[in-house]
């Protein structure tokens, strides 16, 4: 239960609870290789000129994947749906 200090000798319970605000979640993307800034677009782009494109194709060409490693996970996601601006992956999403 909370409760409301009145009087320094006197406490009463809350009739209402305090709200909680609520503030709009922000979803923060991913659109590209940092380390190298290579938007994803330009890679689905040059990767669907191609019969079949993998993480080390791109590697090659590009040099995504090859520094920090942090778009790795983005690139298998670009590469399995076509998707180039991706939330987000946060350390309990990704096990």
């Amino acid at each position: 239960m909370l409760w409301r200090m009145i009087r320094v000798d006197s406490i009463v319970p809350m009739t209402d609870a305090p709200r909680q605000l609520e503030r709009p979640r922000t979803i923060v993307t991913v659109d590209r290789c940092t380390c190298h800034d290579v938007r994803f677009a330009a890679i689905a782009q040059w990767s669907t000129a191609r019969a079949s494109t993998t993480i080390e194709d791109i590697e090659d060409q590009w040099c995504c994947g090859t520094s920090c490693g942090m778009c790795r996970p983005y690139l298998s996601h670009m590469l399995k749906t076509g998707d180039t601006t991706i939330p987000m992956i946060m350390p309990s999403d990704n096990p």
